[in-house]
């Protein structure tokens, strides 16, 4: 008993927990990792004076190969911008969205991350920055 015990403590301790990564924007503003849900990854940010939420297909418990992932976000449900709505795994959905290219600075957890965002359709044109949160 006492072995199965240990061996769930490790398996729990070893692997990353979603709400253990958090980061921080150059500017101090939070960036968290929210949720997974259908093989998306969800993140939260603030971007261009809204929080938004970042969705990245099949990076959902990709924890040890990282890379290059692309996604798109989606503002809050009153923001306007693009011709038409978009919608997330979650039921989100907005008139204000657009594509994110994301980087992580390692392949494996935890690692910082940088993402270029862009509007609507349009090319990712606006970085932002996420570093590892002291802890």
């Amino acid at each position: 008993m006492r072995t199965i015990m240990t061996a769930a403590l490790v398996a729990l301790t070893t692997l990353p927990a979603i709400a253990d990564e958090v980061w921080y924007s150059p500017t101090g503003d939070q960036l968290v990792y929210q949720a997974e849900q259908d093989g998306f990854a969800i993140f939260s940010a603030p971007w261009n004076g809204e929080d938004v939420y970042l969705y990245f297909p099949e990076l959902a418990g990709n924890y040890y190969e990282r890379s290059m992932h692309d996604g798109f976000w989606i503002g809050g449900p009153t923001s306007t911008g693009c011709g038409a709505a978009l919608s997330g795994p979650d039921g989100r959905a907005s008139y204000s969205w657009g594509r994110v290219e994301l980087v992580f600075d390692r392949a494996e957890y935890p690692t910082g991350w940088t993402a270029l965002m862009g509007n609507c359709m349009a090319d990712p044109d606006g970085i932002l920055r996420a570093s590892l949160a002291a802890g």
